[in-house]
């Protein structure tokens, strides 16, 4: 599958989910975007959370996205969702077909992670063990 964002390829990513089953995440390593087919993000356990953040690495500087993306399953425009999760906004780009959306790994954390609430996240005792490995992301956005 090519990125919605930049036109690279995706790399497939199999990450363990909610009551054994396991969920196939699309990975883009150019703009450090995911794809996540319907409603896959809220299968990922909190441990696959935080592969997903490993799997990204220390990256470059993220190019901005064109202004029109379209849907990699459909090929419709996706569309600006702003929503909320504990406090903080994040944006994604959803598929008005609802075949999935496309997220940035600044949004997917700013989704995952609420800064300052050390218990808001069932994961969070897991992501401070990698606590350095998430700084090197932050700092390379």
């Amino acid at each position: 599958m090519n990125c919605p964002g930049c036109g690279q390829l995706m790399q497939q990513h199999s990450l363990e989910g909610n009551y054994g089953i396991q969920v196939e995440i699309h990975a883009c390593h150019s703009c450090s975007g995911f794809w996540f087919d319907r409603k896959e993000h809220l299968q990922l356990t909190p441990g696959s959370t935080l592969e997903l953040i490993r799997l990204m690495g220390p990256q470059r500087s993220a190019s901005a996205l064109p202004q029109v993306l379209s849907c990699p399953r459909c090929g419709e425009r996706l569309v600006n969702t702003v929503d909320m999760q504990r406090n903080t906004r994040f944006n994604y780009l959803r598929c008005p077909q609802d075949d999935g959306h496309f997220i940035t790994l600044f949004q997917f954390l700013r989704e995952q992670l609420e800064p300052g609430h050390p218990s808001s996240h069932p994961a969070r005792s897991l992501i401070e063990v990698g606590l350095s490995a998430l700084q090197d992301i932050l700092a390379a956005l």
